[in-house]
């Protein structure tokens, strides 16, 4: 429910700011939108694609490399007395740890779905 919740949101969200700003600009109409359909489209999909990537866990390991690091080192481990960076869990516990986020199919499925149809239009108008 909460995906179906999400794309309707996005959806409208795309269409009200690809349909109201060609009117601010001084191309033709048409152009303008199918402009801002692939714009809006294209940070729709890159924002899901990152959320993708962080569900993953792509980053765990960079992390994890990091803590490990610094509690190897003598001012790491002197440095980690005064602040609660590693006050978390341990390093080991945090590496498999994978998020989820409710909005990241609904932006992938959109941002998709608004490229591939502004390549048709494109494609449709001028061709």
């Amino acid at each position: 429910m909460k995906t179906s919740k999400y794309s309707l949101l996005l959806i409208g969200l795309l269409l009200l700011f690809s349909i109201s700003a060609p009117f601010f600009q001084s191309e033709p109409y048409h152009i303008a939108l199918v402009n801002n359909f692939f714009a809006v489209g294209m940070l729709f999909l890159c924002l899901g694609a990152f959320l993708f990537i962080m569900e993953q866990g792509f980053f765990n390991g960079i992390s994890y490399a990091f803590k490990r690091f610094r509690k190897n080192t003598k001012k790491g481990k002197y440095v980690s007395q005064f602040d609660d960076l590693d006050e978390t869990k341990e390093i080991y516990e945090e590496y498999n740890v994978k998020r989820s986020y409710s909005i990241t199919k609904p932006l992938l499925l959109v941002g998709g779905g608004s490229f591939l149809l502004s390549l048709v239009v494109s494609f449709l108008f001028f061709t």
